[in-house]
């Protein structure tokens, strides 16, 4: 291949990234066809299969051509065990704060969120490869002050994790629950009417769903044990 090839590969390569994005931004996932991110990007259809043997291959560099989850997991390498009243406590309740302004702010991963919701796919687990390994670390920096507690803190992280998607998606992605009441059927039960109007991008928004997880994880934290110096990873 000539430097001349190689350079309309990666021009061509990069204009098919933004076509994926601006078709990710106006009209989601589903509409990633073959068809229409050639169409966006003004290239031929058969430079998908030249250059990436298929659409699913493409979508997937795509999406993994970024570590979306370094802050996070760069956020957990300053969680130690300190032998010291509400210091694991704050610090979940620091990584859970990383986390919502994560997703916040990428438009990739809250359509990744509402894929993931709808169908197991193998694009999808490569991009949340990065959101198990930082929970997995959070699981495994926590346990120590949860040994003999009787607590399954993990499955209340799960939660938590669960509890933010959801707000994310009804705020930025609001396909996601098109025709599904909020809360089983009862549109009218106080839940209901809450989830509704509740909107995540605005300021009360936010400071209520934060004191939510923050409620959680406070009252989780008094069950936790806390743990003496010897037992820090």
């Amino acid at each position: 291949m000539t430097n001349q090839d190689t350079f309309g590969k990666a021009i061509a390569t990069q204009k098919m990234m933004d076509a994926i994005r601006r078709i990710l931004e106006t009209a989601g996932y589903l509409h990633l066809t073959g068809s229409a991110i050639a169409e966006k990007a003004g290239v031929p259809h058969m430079l998908i299969f030249e250059y990436f043997g298929s659409v699913d291959q493409l979508v997937e560099r795509y999406f993994t051509r970024k570590d979306y989850w370094h802050p996070l997991l760069y956020q957990l390498e300053t969680f130690e065990i300190a032998p010291r009243p509400g210091f694991g406590k704050d610090a979940v309740i620091a990584f859970f704060r990383k986390m919502l302004a994560l997703l916040e702010t990428e438009p990739d991963l809250q359509q990744a969120l509402h894929w993931e919701m709808n169908e197991r796919h193998r694009i999808v687990d490569a991009v949340f490869i990065g959101r198990e390994a930082a929970f997995g670390k959070l699981v495994a920096l926590s346990r120590p002050f949860f040994q003999g507690a009787g607590v399954d803190f993990a499955q209340v992280y799960r939660l938590c994790c669960q509890y933010l998607f959801r707000m994310i998606l009804k705020a930025y992605v609001p396909a996601a629950f098109e025709g599904v009441p909020s809360d089983g059927g009862d549109t009218n039960s106080a839940e209901a009417y809450t989830d509704r109007t509740l909107d995540i991008r605005s300021d009360y928004g936010k400071k209520f769903c934060c004191a939510q997880i923050d409620y959680i994880i406070e009252h989780l934290f008094a069950r936790a044990i806390l743990p003496s110096a010897a037992d820090a990873p």
